[in-house]
């Protein structure tokens, strides 16, 4: 049996990786030897808002869809799919009916992508910090 508590902080890890090659990736475009402190933390700053930002909103939408918000838009997108697409009857039952099947099927689990956005948004506002008081 897995220990739940192992598998949640294996997500973790795998969020603040993503994180961390993707501020890695736009930070190295860059020549942070050349560049003055002052600039460094503003291309620090820069390199963590895009991770953060992708995260809060890949988790937004998770949480979103978990509390059953998109619905609608997947029963609407399912019945115009079945009436495009010849043979492929996707789902032909009543809205209520649709619900109840999605409620059987709904699982969670988001809320690691939203705590690792919001950890490198706080890395965001340190460097950001950090760039206002660094003297030109």
């Amino acid at each position: 049996m897995i220990n739940p508590k192992k598998g949640k902080w294996i997500s973790y890890a795998i969020a603040g990786g993503i994180c961390l090659l993707m501020a890695a990736a736009y930070a190295l475009s860059y020549d942070l030897g050349a560049l003055g402190w002052k600039d460094r933390y503003l291309v620090l700053c820069d390199a963590f808002t895009l991770p953060g930002m992708l995260m809060l909103a890949a988790g937004g939408i998770g949480w979103l869809a978990y509390q059953g918000a998109l619905d609608g838009v997947t029963y609407i997108l399912r019945y115009v799919a079945s009436m495009l697409i010849p043979g492929k009857a996707y789902w032909r039952g009543s809205y209520r009916d649709f619900l109840d099947a999605q409620q059987e099927k709904r699982r969670g689990g988001y809320g690691f992508l939203l705590i690792t956005g919001l950890v490198c948004m706080v890395i965001t506002g340190v460097f950001l910090v950090l760039y206002f008081q660094t003297p030109a």
